[in-house]
Formats: C-alpha cells, sequence, structure tokens
C-alpha cells in the first residue's frame, strides 16, 4: 500500500469515527432533553431542610441558581408549628401564592431589610 493510499485510508477511517462520535453525541442530547422534561413533569417540590449551620442556605443558593428552580428561604417557616401546621398544603405552591410572601407565614421577605442576604 502506497503512502497516499494510507493516508486515504486513514482519512476514511477518522472520518467515520467522527460520525460515530457525532451520533453519541446526538444520543447523550436526547438523553438530556428527556431528563429535563422528565424531572419538569414529575419533580414539583422539593424541600431542603437541615440543622443550623449544615449548609442549607448555601445549596439553596446554589439550586436557586437554576432558571428553572425557585426555593424560598424558610418560605412557609411560621406554618411549622404545631397549631399552624394544618395550613400547609399544595396549593400554597402555585406559583401567584408562593410568590406572594406574606408576614403570617415567614419572616423573611423581599421587604425586610436582610432580604439581599437570603
Amino acid at each position: 500500500m502506497s503512502s497516499s493510499e494510507e493516508k486515504y485510508s486513514r482519512l476514511k477511517q477518522i472520518k467515520m469515527e467522527l460520525k460515530e462520535w457525532q451520533e453519541r453525541l446526538k444520543q447523550i442530547e436526547l438523553a438530556v432533553e428527556r431528563s429535563h422534561s422528565s424531572i419538569h413533569n414529575y419533580w414539583k417540590y422539593l424541600f431542603v431542610c437541615g440543622c443550623a449551620r449544615s449548609g442549607t442556605t448555601a445549596i439553596t443558593k446554589l439550586l436557586n441558581a437554576h432558571p428553572l428552580i425557585a426555593i424560598g428561604v424558610e418560605r412557609y417557616k411560621h406554618y411549622a408549628k404545631q397549631d399552624l401546621i394544618h395550613k400547609l398544603s399544595p396549593a400554597l405552591f402555585k406559583l401567584s401564592v408562593f410568590f406572594d410572601i406574606r408576614e403570617e407565614q415567614t419572616n423573611i421577605n423581599p421587604q425586610h431589610q436582610a432580604w439581599e442576604n437570603h
């Protein structure tokens, strides 16, 4: 086999490998798209909780950096009491309710001076 034939053969091989990689990338892209849609369809609520000084604020900030995630910092904090726990319901997580922050639900709200820290 001449040098030019070897080069041609190698180019054909590289072209085939490139096509294989392109197909693999397409499969990965499809898998990622499917996983995003399945997360959107099935994962509606995520509760981040933990002991004080355990990193919950850090993980909340990290998750909130994603454009499809909104975590309310201590959003329904005041309802976590025995006499008010009955007020917790899925209705509280509708967009219009979740972003309508009220003083009786939490002490952390946009009107509070320390809001930027949260």
